[in-house]
């Protein structure tokens, strides 16, 4: 039977924590070699609990993933409080910007809000200018039927 020379340390050769898939929830930047890793590229995570950061009995986890080029381990925290997740070592979260295009529909549908706005405003005011003519017209028309019975007494 064959024996090895030297153990083989099991503590260090695997990070800590049970196996799960995990998808990421935001762009990552690795800090290492600037890799940027898309939002829901699929990896081999390792998922332990975070002990001392839960939020009103609810336990945060960390999600220890590997750099798709440097291997590099980027760690991901979750947030019970805000429901999302937090970078925590070896990695930031790189803000999504709009494209152009999305940028434009955004401002096409910000002036069309704004012009119904306008439009209603409109309308309120010429209902209300034809409320306030049809009190004027109806007060003349009284006035001359006051003048007109007058007319006729006199006459």
């Amino acid at each position: 039977m064959h024996q090895r020379s030297s153990p083989v340390n099991t503590t260090t050769a695997r990070p800590r924590g049970s196996p799960t898939r995990l998808a990421t929830p935001f762009t990552l930047k690795c800090l290492k070699c600037s890799t940027y890793i898309h939002k829901n590229k699929r990896h081999n995570a390792f998922k332990e609990t975070a002990h001392g950061k839960d939020y009103l009995g609810v336990p945060s986890y960390r999600f220890n993933i590997k750099c798709t080029a440097c291997k590099q381990t980027l760690s991901i925290l979750t947030d019970p409080k805000n429901g999302t997740y937090i970078p925590e070592s070896g990695c930031v979260k790189v803000e999504e910007q709009l494209s152009p295009s999305l940028e434009k529909t955004a401002d096409m549908n910000q002036n069309s809000s704004n012009r119904l706005r306008s439009e209603s405003n409109m309308k309120d005011q010429i209902s209300t200018l034809l409320e306030q003519s049809r009190h004027v017209s109806s007060a003349s028309a009284r006035l001359d039927h006051k003048d007109r019975n007058k007319d006729k007494q006199s006459s």
